[in-house]
């Protein structure tokens, strides 16, 4: 705002009153010293005007800035600590965050990961508590439409991929149908397991992990379709998913699972080694979806003697306390200490 201009308006204001009693008979210095007292404090009016187009707090913002500029010029020394602590305490904060963020918040390629959860198995009168279960557990949330969208299991391999002469090892995680599901997790390339594709002698395909499909194939697009050999048995390769989603870690690729029937009777409740993932349904709470794990748990131990005894029992916590593991609190620790 041009305070100039409005200090010429006024100035305007009082020679026109000034004129105006000078014509009605008045001295000029009369009229002037009336003209004054009409009118006002003229600095008064100006300061109020500034009140009113400026906010005050903008005033005492330049002028700190000002003052902090002119005491940081008389002590460079002390200035240049200063930056170099802001720089540091910035950095090391960024860096916790996205640490934070990657491994309990929003973990790569995940489609709202609040929403997952892994499904554990406890047996409190032994006080063991540990996350996993059994397929019959899984097919048990998985059935459980009303809370849970999806439902998968998995169970880890390590698989010999020949190419050539030389063999090489690689990580494959057998899942069931809907594991990519769970994730919302969608390929970068081609496509993700059928239905049709998880069962015995049928599971012939397999999906790469990025770096796998880097690493090997050189970032080919030609892939998919292609045949390759997995502990001699030939697979076709469907899909390749985005960078950043191997889940669980390490993974190289993923086939469907495959299980025979028999593996979902209630013969195998408590054959617990397989890791069991589900996407709740939106607006259902983690307390909802633990309640509805246990109930289930507590229909399967009413029909099962050991289990009665031995106080077993389902639980769910989230997935992302899984991924980080045994480093969420020193993780958590230690976002404390950067922060402060």
């Amino acid at each position: 705002m041009n305070y100039g201009n409005l200090s010429d308006e006024m100035r305007a204001h009082i020679e026109e009153k000034v004129a105006d009693l000078v014509e009605s008979g008045m001295s000029e210095s009369e009229a002037r010293a009336k003209a004054m007292r009409e009118f006002g404090n003229r600095m008064l009016h100006l300061e109020d005007s500034r009140a009113v187009w400026r906010w005050a707090w903008v005033d005492q913002a330049a002028q700190d800035l000002r003052h902090a500029l002119r005491g940081m010029g008389r002590s460079p020394g002390f200035t240049a600590v200063v930056v170099a602590t802001l720089a540091l305490g910035i950095g090391a904060n960024t860096a916790i965050f996205s640490l934070v963020n990657q491994l309990l918040l929003h973990p790569a390629a995940i489609a709202n990961p609040e929403r997952i959860v892994a499904i554990g198995t406890e047996y409190k009168k032994l006080n063991l508590h540990f996350v996993g279960g059994s397929a019959p557990t899984m097919s048990d949330v998985r059935d459980n439409r009303e809370v849970f969208e999806h439902a998968a299991l998995l169970a880890g391999s390590n698989v010999n991929y020949s190419d050539g002469d030389t063999p090489e090892m690689l990580q494959a995680s057998a899942a069931s149908a809907e594991w990519f599901d769970v994730f919302g997790a969608r390929p970068l390339l081609g496509r993700t397991f059928r239905p049709e594709e998880d069962q015995p002698n049928a599971n012939r395909v397999v999906v790469l992990a990025h770096a796998t499909w880097m690493r090997l194939f050189g970032g080919d697009r030609s892939v998919l379709g292609r045949k390759i050999l997995l502990n001699q048995i030939s697979y076709e390769v469907i899909g390749v998913m985005p960078a950043g989603f191997s889940y669980p870690d390490s993974t190289d690729l993923w086939t469907p699972a495959g299980l025979p029937p028999d593996q979902f009777a209630n013969s195998n409740r408590f054959n617990e080694h397989h890791l069991i993932v589900a996407r709740v349904r939106g607006g259902i709470t983690m307390k909802q979806a633990n309640a509805a794990v246990a109930l289930l748990g507590e229909r399967a131990k009413s029909a099962n003697a050991v289990a009665r005894d031995s106080n077993w029992g389902l639980f769910a916590v989230p997935f992302t306390d899984t991924v980080a593991g045994t480093s969420k609190t020193p993780v958590l620790v230690l976002a404390g200490a950067v922060g402060f």
